[in-house]
């Protein structure tokens, strides 16, 4: 945190009632364990609820206590409607005392690494705090936003969304000054109920810039139109894999087995980068990030540096390399149609005998099969030489597939199988959205190491 703060600001803010004195925050835990002198907030997650921890809390000595229900028996604290909201609000109260720049991006694939990819350009400039593993969420971007210290100059607060207000109820809290989205696919589309209210609710980050914010557009994306029509009352700043007439371009794409090679163009100048992270997918996401580093003063060398130090998170197309020699690519986080398709265009440029290992994708509702048979039909166009797939449409992809394909019943028996095969030439992509837990696939092939 920046700096502490009243716990009757708190209340203020969520129309709480407060009991006991005003007492200062310093800084705030979700954790009963760790609530020495902080404010302990409790929220009723999936599996625990933290309203049973007060009295540990308290015994750990805990400044005061958020709670939804009556705590009689409390000295301090402040009772809510909402402990969750009360949390975003504890988040905006430390983000308004920022006087950094606040990058917030969205998307339907690639958040996580343009995040990653921004932070590494940023920090050739200041300091930059940025959203950690996967806090995209009502709980995450809030302590995110409370993580962000008086030291840095930038914040990049990554956002996802499940529903539509998700991400203006989170944008309330971060209020930012450049906003990012990245693109619209069909992930979560059962959540969703259609595109075009995916497309309505990654827009809605727009909305939630601060005066004088700027908008930075995809114009690759088909849901671009739409959202630079809603956006038209803010300044935008565009970029584009294809169209050369965008404010920021990428020219002379050279997509290599460990990386890309090309120009960012920028008002008649041009600089060579290459980054690290395989596939035409990353050119964009690139782009986004230099977009970002562009709007707050960086040079194209900077920008470029910067690009050539970014690294994969766990999960996401990390490379290992398995003791039969074999490479294997990590991207078992999560999945998508669009994300399923850009990962098999990386194992495409891969040397050897290329093979798919593909789980589940989830939450794609009624459309849900076709596009798991779209899935393997562009495995077989791109030349993909075998398929290993799991999960309920794991054998009518497989007969889509044809030759060089095989469905298994279980993560174990594919992955027993597949062990059993490598001899040291072949590339390995593991892929499948977070409930297919696919990492498991991955353990069992590295021995443990990630």
């Amino acid at each position: 945190m920046i700096s502490p703060f009243p716990l009757s600001e708190l209340e203020r803010r969520t129309s709480g009632q407060r009991f006991g004195k005003d007492v200062l925050v310093e800084r705030i835990s979700l954790d009963s364990r760790d609530a020495s002198g902080a404010l302990f907030v409790a929220i009723k997650g999936e599996r625990l609820d933290g309203h049973n921890y007060i009295a540990d809390a308290v015994s750990a000595g805990c400044s005061a206590v958020v709670s939804e229900r009556p705590e009689g028996h409390l000295a301090i604290g402040l009772r809510v409607k909402d402990s969750v909201e009360a949390l975003g609000h504890a988040g905006a109260i430390n983000r308004e005392a920022f006087n950094g720049c606040v990058v917030a991006l969205t998307g339907s694939a690639g958040k996580t690494t343009t995040k990653n990819m921004l932070a590494s350009v940023l920090a050739r400039r200041a300091p930059v705090t940025a959203t950690k593993a996967n806090h995209n969420n009502e709980i995450g971007v809030p302590l995110t936003l409370l993580d962000i210290s008086s030291n840095a100059q930038f914040a990049v607060i990554e956002m996802g969304a499940r529903h539509l207000g998700d991400i203006r109820y989170l944008g309330q809290f971060v209020q930012p000054d450049i906003a990012v989205v990245l693109n619209a696919g069909s992930a979560h589309l059962g959540e969703f109920g259609s595109y075009e209210n995916i497309v309505k609710a990654k827009g809605e980050l727009y909305g939630c810039l601060r005066a004088g914010g700027t908008a930075v557009m995809n114009l690759d994306d088909i849901a671009t139109e739409q959202w630079v029509a809603e956006a038209s009352h803010r300044t935008m700043f565009s970029f584009s894999v294809n169209d050369k007439d965008a404010d920021l371009s990428a020219r002379n794409i050279d997509c290599l087995a460990e990386g890309s090679r090309f120009d960012i163009c920028y008002r008649g100048e041009k600089q060579a980068v290459f980054v690290p992270l395989p596939g035409r997918h990353n050119v964009s996401n690139a782009l986004a990030a230099s977009a970002v580093a562009i709007l707050t003063g960086m040079s194209l060398e900077e920008i470029a540096d910067g690009l050539a130090l970014a690294e994969p998170t766990s999960g996401r197309m990390k490379k290992l390399r398995l003791e039969t020699g074999s490479l294997l690519f990590d991207d078992s986080y999560n999945a998508n149609p669009v994300s399923m398709k850009a990962a098999l265009d990386v194992l495409a440029l891969q040397a050897g005998t290329r093979i798919a290992v593909l789980g589940e994708m989830a939450e794609l509702g009624d459309k849900a099969k076709a596009m798991h048979l779209d899935v393997a039909e562009y495995a077989k166009t791109l030349g993909i030489d075998e398929l290993y797939c799991v999960g309920s449409f794991a054998q009518e992809m497989a007969l889509i597939f044809g030759e060089g394909a095989m469905s298994y019943d279980s993560k174990d028996a594919l992955a027993a199988s597949l062990k059993h095969s490598l001899n040291g030439v072949e590339t390995v992509l593991v892929k499948g959205s977070r409930s297919a837990g696919m990492e498991d696939v991955v353990t069992f092939l590295s021995g443990g190491l990630h």
